[in-house]
């Protein structure tokens, strides 16, 4: 069975390119949402074992969003990785050390070769 990822990104073209990639390179089943506010609805109702997170949307902010998910007790042991064109290593490390599940910063623009290694190596402890 596949792992399921959850793409949080407010530009539409970035989703779909990470999709196309992860799910026909990796064949991982992928989806997306174009604000925090619309992932945290799909969350409510749904399980995934991955989100990757934009750090700079318009609504809410991808720590803003990381923050939403631990107040509400959703995705609770659910790797995040987060993308941000971002380069304030402080921002980073608050990001690493202030909110449960993100396990990397990973700066844009980035290899995709590169981002496809870090999911897979985030998935890794759930592979049996």
């Amino acid at each position: 069975m596949s792992k399921k990822l959850l793409l949080v990104d407010d530009e539409e073209d970035v989703c779909l390119l990470l999709k196309h990639t992860l799910e026909n390179k990796d064949k991982y089943q992928v989806e997306y949402e174009l604000s925090g506010a619309a992932a945290l609805r799909r969350l409510e109702g749904a399980s995934f074992d991955l989100l990757l997170v934009d750090v700079m949307m318009p609504e809410m902010t991808g720590l803003e969003f990381c923050r939403l998910l631990t107040q509400r007790g959703l995705a609770e042991g659910t790797p995040i990785i987060l993308l941000t064109a971002l380069s304030d290593l402080a921002y980073s490390e608050e990001a690493l050390l202030g909110y449960n599940g993100i396990c990397l910063c990973m700066y844009k623009p980035f290899e995709m070769a590169t981002l496809r290694e870090n999911v897979r190596r985030a998935l890794a402890p759930m592979l049996v």
